[in-house]
């Protein structure tokens, strides 16, 4: 049983990209990875909006969410965030993954078309990760995880990185599975790879970029993305799309690029001032409660969601409750919360 589960952690991190478990030589060409994509990103950013707007004198402010950001950026170049990810999910991403894995039988492998199926999969992969990011904002559990992501209060290339390993592990398993149907790896083809990972970091740079006509029917630009990370309540619930517009555009979450860099993050949220080992575990911590909350309260779980806040988001004439108390959680109906 332990070869088989080992054989299933092997498939699923080959089908994520994340081949750095299987140690030194692999390791080492996913840091050469990371360094060739983010030089080449860092290089475009830094030529259009200068280098104290760029994510390099960002990252060297010292600040704590680019602080955060770097330190995710390089922990997930290791072994230590898929092995954060078994601890915290008790052993069962291994063991969904074993599942999924011995199911699997690829429905299509692209015969003489190699160039083909790997556009193909890259579009499953992009429909399959909309539905698995809608449900992120919209279930509360599984945004008590992506809130790690969006509490960044500064835009950085690496920002692309920062994802909760618990999350990381779950959508791994999610998206295994209509890749594998394919008979394909989510980093089919490695000028594909390249490509999207440089397009991912672009995309959370600090770029006003909206590419026009291509932005609103070709690729997602950094303009729509910002749009997703915006603190706004306007624009909470939308452009869920990672690489194609299309999914917002035909399930209704569209919005279009707004002038300027709107702020982003999420107002209030005491993770944000967390580095990356207090944050990991508050996000994991406050996924259980959201699940204790739904388990008790039955027959309502999809009508409300609730959030953590903070002194500052609590009326002023209300008194501050001890910590730890139910009367520091507040529920919202579900469209005034993040998102």
């Amino acid at each position: 049983m332990g070869m088989e589960i080992h054989a299933g952690a092997e498939w699923l991190w080959r089908k994520v990209g994340l081949d750095y478990v299987h140690g030194g030589p692999v390791l080492l060409a996913s840091l050469g990875s990371l360094v060739a994509v983010f030089v080449t990103a860092a290089l475009i950013e830094s030529v259009a909006v200068g280098w104290r707007a760029s994510s390099l004198g960002r990252l060297m402010s010292g600040r704590a969410s680019p602080r955060c950001d770097m330190v995710t950026a390089l922990l997930f170049q290791t072994p230590l965030v898929g092995h954060v990810a078994v601890l915290l999910s008790g052993g069962l991403s291994l063991w969904a993954l074993h599942c999924a894995k011995i199911g699997l039988h690829p429905i299509w492998t692209g015969g003489r078309s190699p160039w083909l199926h790997a556009v193909v999969c890259l579009v499953v992969l992009d429909l399959s990760y909309y539905g698995v990011h809608r449900l992120m904002h919209a279930w509360e559990p599984l945004w008590q995880l992506h809130r790690f992501h969006h509490v960044a209060d500064e835009a950085t290339l690496l920002t692309a990185l920062r994802v909760h390993p618990l999350e990381s592990a779950l959508c791994g398993v999610c998206l295994a599975v209509p890749i594998g149907l394919l008979g394909g790896t989510a980093s089919e083809g490695p000028v594909v790879f390249f490509l999207t990972q440089v397009l991912s970091m672009l995309r959370h740079g600090n770029l006003p970029w909206s590419w026009g006509k291509l932005g609103d029917y070709g690729l997602i630009s950094p303009a729509a993305h910002r749009v997703h990370h915006a603190s706004d309540p306007a624009c909470f619930d939308s452009n869920f799309g990672i690489l194609f517009p299309w999914w917002d555009r035909l399930f209704g979450t569209w919005h279009a690029p707004v002038a300027g860099l709107p702020p982003i993050g999420v107002d209030g949220d005491c993770l944000a001032a967390m580095g990356w080992a207090r944050g990991v575990w508050q996000s994991y911590v406050d996924f259980w409660r959201a699940l204790v909350r739904l388990a008790r309260r039955p027959g309502n779980a999809s009508s409300k969601i609730v959030r953590s806040v903070t002194t500052a988001d609590r009326p002023a004439s209300t008194a501050t409750p001890s910590p730890g108390s139910d009367e520091t959680r507040r529920e919202l109906p579900v469209p005034s919360v993040r998102r």
